[in-house]
């Protein structure tokens, strides 16, 4: 999100983006993104970590910053202070910003507790995207918003939500590229050593 002079990723060159902190996924998408644009991270757009989403709020209420990446409820947050959604990420890549991650330990020997914890996740999806009006209650509820907040929100963050609890397996190649080009890791790490998608595939065929 930008100030409401910022009309385009152009006018981003020799601006200042608010981000969680170097190395976060907001700052990998950031600078993936105005790269993507035409513009060099560092050189054409500075980056400023502020510690948290609510924080890059704070700076750019002040000043600080002219640009922040916004996750709910602080995009909502921001489009009533008269900011402006210039890029949404979801137009330029698939990455999953969070989930469930185990150890192979708890896969092997607790695997039930695993494929419990899948199907509740699953089942959770399910509800917010088939249940809007209950799920804008909680929305409402729990980020003290009023009902017109909470509705822009729920829309705004629908298009995010897993189906299933999956995702493209491109999305994760992506990411992980993303990431270790971010690190200047010499190899690309197998697919096989970061994910299991057993025990979800097994999930999602018996909760159909």
């Amino acid at each position: 999100m930008v100030k409401p002079e910022i009309k385009s990723m152009a006018e981003l060159k020799g601006k200042i983006i608010g981000i969680t902190a170097i190395g976060s996924s907001t700052d990998t998408l950031a600078r993936f993104l105005v790269s993507k644009n035409g513009l060099v991270p560092d050189r054409d757009v500075a980056f400023l970590g502020t510690g948290t989403t609510a924080n890059i709020l704070t700076a750019m209420k002040a000043g600080t910053v002219d640009a922040g990446v916004l996750s709910p409820p602080f995009n909502a947050f921001g489009k009533q202070l008269g900011y402006r959604t210039l890029a949404y990420f979801g137009d330029y890549v698939e990455q999953s910003l969070s989930g469930l991650g185990t150890s192979d330990k708890m896969l092997r020997d607790r695997p039930e507790l695993v494929r419990r914890m899948l199907s509740a996740t699953i089942k959770s999806l399910r509800f917010i995207q088939q249940r809007p009006a209950e799920t804008n209650q909680f929305i409402a509820k729990e980020w003290s918003v009023d009902a017109a907040a909470a509705d822009e929100l729920y829309k705004s963050m629908l298009p995010a939500f897993s189906k299933d609890g999956g995702m493209d397996e491109k999305g994760i190649r992506d990411a992980l590229k993303r990431e270790t080009e971010r690190m200047n890791l010499k190899e690309d790490a197998p697919l096989s050593r970061v994910l299991d998608l057993r025990l979800l595939r097994e999930v999602q065929k018996e909760i159909k």
